[in-house]
């Protein structure tokens, strides 16, 4: 990770393709084998079509980009009606291979340009100055052979834990969040640790330290410039368990641990007391072996010599457990409780803040 800064002489040149894989489908025909072009670009581009009479405000905008993206999505998808693995990867290497051409063109139209990143729809770059108009001359040739549009963006700052999360300073309060540090994610998305990416924000944009925002968060009765208080609701972790998994709290009662079942999908808090999460995982199938059958799995079938005795008795399935926090507390908050001391665990959340920052200084 790292740091960068626009300057009088350099410049953060920010290049994003508008809805790239969509329009990488129906601008050059690529379709699932077995619907026909006209039937199904024609529906993709007009759903494209349409999302822009809706702002970004509109719930209906948000609809018609999920199913933009879902559409590609159950390309890769084999239960899916769209399922199509030529179809998906048309779309992603020559998505790809636009995108190298993007940057080798704007890497020999300039005298200096260092590449920041090149992500799934775009690219950003530090250029000179005053070489920005060759660098919008490129991206006009890239247009007319893509036959898609262009988002250029010049930045102020971006600081970069990689190439999927980053923070965006474009310019003043104009703020782009990526990955970790995305604070206000889209509804399909996970939402747990919120007060992570707000203290994130906070230290790197308001140049507050992170336990200054942690420990007074739930204090405050203002908003940050960037994002809403939610209280309690943003120290909040949530976990499903997928499949045959089964989730139980397990606490020390009378000596004795005592493992109590979940549901299936729970909310909880790290705090200083409370319960430790588990998760049971299905016994796995090779568990149902002898011991021979286990000596010849790791042998390669080699016979047992004379000296050699093995028990040969069937192995007992196991349970499998993984604990969701190892080594902190959790407190279940699957229902609202007012209070005036939730007994968070501040330690953890400036822990995960600051795993962060470390990999980016």
């Amino acid at each position: 990770g790292a740091i960068y800064e626009s300057d009088d002489e350099f410049m953060i040149y920010d290049l994003d393709f508008a809805s790239y894989y969509p329009h990488l489908s129906f601008k050059n025909g690529l379709h699932p084998e077995h619907i026909p072009n006209e039937v199904f670009n024609t529906l993709y581009e007009g759903f494209y079509t349409e999302r822009k009479n809706y702002p970004k405000s509109d719930p209906r905008n948000y609809v018609l980009k999920i199913i933009l993206n879902a559409s590609y999505g159950l390309s890769k998808d084999k239960h899916a009606y769209l399922y199509d693995p030529k179809w998906q990867l048309a779309i992603t290497i020559n998505g790809q291979l636009l995108l190298t051409m993007l940057s080798e063109w704007v890497s020999k139209a300039t005298t200096y340009c260092k590449i920041l990143f090149e992500n799934t729809d775009g690219a950003a770059f530090i250029i000179k100055r005053s070489e920005k108009h060759l660098v919008d001359d490129v991206c006009k040739r890239m247009e007319e052979l893509s036959k898609i549009g262009l988002e250029a963006q010049e930045c102020d700052r971006m600081i970069m834990r990689d190439v999927n999360n980053y923070i965006n300073v474009i310019e003043g309060d104009k703020v782009k969040f990526k990955g970790c540090f995305e604070i206000d994610r889209d509804y399909h998305k996970n939402h747990s640790k919120r007060i992570i990416p707000l203290a994130l924000a906070n230290y790197y944009i308001n140049d507050i330290e992170p336990e200054e925002t942690i420990y007074n968060h739930l204090n405050k009765d203002g908003n940050y410039s960037f994002a809403d208080n939610h209280g309690i609701y943003d120290f909040c972790l949530g976990a499903k368990m997928k499949g045959s998994n089964k989730a139980y709290s397990r606490s020390i009662i009378d000596n004795a641990i005592v493992d109590e079942s979940l549901n299936k999908m729970n909310r909880y808090y790290v705090s200083n007391e409370g319960c430790e999460l588990i998760k049971k995982l299905p016994p796995l199938e090779k568990n149902y072996l002898t011991e021979t059958e286990k000596h010849n799995i790791k042998t390669g079938n080699i016979q047992l010599d004379i000296f050699s005795f093995v028990e040969d008795v069937r192995v007992e399935p196991e349970d499998r457990e993984s604990n969701l926090e190892a080594g902190w507390k959790c407190t279940l908050f699957n229902k609202y409780k007012p209070s005036d001391n939730y007994d968070i665990n501040y330690d953890y959340y400036i822990k995960e803040c600051n795993k962060i920052i470390n990999n980016i200084k």
